[in-house]
């Protein structure tokens, strides 16, 4: 949502890096603007300017408030269907998304959904992008049946408002690859990643930037199927194009850093990913708010290489740091502090420290089961941690328990991937 109201001096401090004079000269338009009424316009604006510097700097926790209100304020002032509503509704779920909170983005979505679909409007542009949305959430809680149908329904409604070989359509492609990926079906997965890069290609050329980014999704599926070098020439070539375009400090180049980083990483070669990684780190700082989740994700991989390399109080150093960064962008509960702290116990495993380990694999598992609910992937990931956690503390009535659970999980995981 952009502002058309003017306010003195603001987008200046973002131009300058200075996010806390940006933050200032917001928070002052908000407080002129409830001078105004608690249902002004301006106020309904300056509330989601504010939430898009927040979203900026990796404060997500602090947008959804922000978004909520706002949200509110345009259907009051106009109508649950009304295109500002919409607009600030969609932003909502994603934000509520990053946070973890997936019901309550999915239920935001759906009726975005319902009020497109029974819309006499034409355009079909943001009725794609709340069904890609919902994709994505229903991906993420495990309900891939459910997001391969809202897939196809993007899609056909892609074909439409952009034509059958757009590059809005070959994006979507790749998400349905990813979904065939995660669907056991690496076939149809390929046959999807090939046809959106041919489009795009035909579309931009080879050297575009629109390439690049599909180069690296590209990558990422070869990774998955353990093709190392077609992974590794897809992620160089993605890295020579962001170069070209932005140089050799951007943060797309950090990005590609971090995937040609991970795909050493996973084949052992922790020496060759380091440089990558605290390359990709440097260019995040130098970028980024302090406290963005890209450079706690940055943190995080250096301390997987460090922990790899015997260097333990380096890693949880790294791990710690991470941590706090991601509960101050996403807060306490969510999927990537989950991560952390499942990281965390698997250091203090290696070293032994049983008690800790346990405890932090517990907490980890309260956050998924919270997340996700109980039928989950990462629920039987962090499950499989706390047996061998428990097991390795002769711990065996409680190991059997949780043995038993993951059996039931697992079984009920393969029959929902085989529907």
């Amino acid at each position: 949502m952009k502002l058309t109201w003017p306010k003195e001096g603001a987008g200046q401090g973002v131009k300058r890096r200075d996010y806390a004079a940006e933050e200032k000269t917001l928070q002052a338009a908000v407080a002129k603007a409830q001078k105004g009424g608690p249902y002004d316009i301006r106020l309904a604006k300056s509330l989601v300017e504010l939430a898009n510097l927040y979203n900026q700097m990796g404060r997500f926790a602090e947008a959804e408030p922000l978004l909520t209100r706002a949200t509110a304020l345009y259907e009051h002032l106009f109508s649950p269907s009304h295109e500002a509503t919409l607009e600030t509704t969609r932003a909502l779920a994603e934000v509520l998304s990053l946070v973890g909170r997936f019901l309550e983005a999915e239920t935001l979505l759906l009726r975005n959904v319902q009020i497109l679909e029974e819309s006499s409007v034409r355009d079909g542009a943001p009725l794609v992008a709340d069904l890609k949305s919902l994709t994505e959430i229903r991906r993420q809680l495990g309900r891939l049946a459910e997001a391969e149908s809202h897939l196809a329904r993007a899609i056909k409604v892609a074909a439409v408002v952009y034509g059958p070989s757009s590059p809005e359509t070959a994006d979507l492609l790749t998400a349905l690859g990813r979904l065939a990926m995660d669907r056991g079906r690496p076939n149809e997965a390929e046959a999807h990643f090939k046809r959106a890069l041919e489009i795009v290609r035909e579309t931009y050329g080879n050297k575009s930037l629109q390439h690049a980014f599909l180069l690296e999704k590209a990558g990422f599926f070869h990774q998955t199927r353990g093709r190392w070098d077609k992974a590794e020439a897809h992620y160089r070539r993605a890295l020579d194009i962001f170069e070209e375009f932005h140089g050799p400090a951007h943060t797309t180049v950090g990005v590609c850093l971090m995937k040609i980083a991970g795909l050493y990483f996973a084949q052992g070669k922790a020496a060759k990913a380091a440089p990558l990684v605290s390359r990709a780190l440097a260019i995040r700082e130098a970028l980024l708010a302090a406290t963005h989740p890209s450079i706690a994700s940055a943190l995080s991989l250096l301390a997987d290489l460090r922990a790899s390399e015997g260097a333990v109080g380096e890693a949880e150093d790294h791990y710690q740091r991470a941590w706090m960064i991601y509960e101050k962008a996403y807060g306490p509960e969510s999927p990537p502090v989950a991560l952390c702290i499942n990281n965390l116990a698997e250091l203090y495993f290696s070293q032994g420290v049983l008690d800790e380990a346990e405890r932090l694999v517990r907490r980890a598992l309260e956050i998924h089961k919270r997340l996700f609910g109980r039928n989950h992937v990462e629920v039987a990931s962090t499950l499989k941690n706390l047996k061998t956690v428990l097991e390795a503390q002769k711990k065996m009535p409680e190991a059997a328990e949780v043995r038993r659970e993951l059996r039931e999980i697992r079984s009920l995981l393969q029959r929902e991937r085989a529907a």
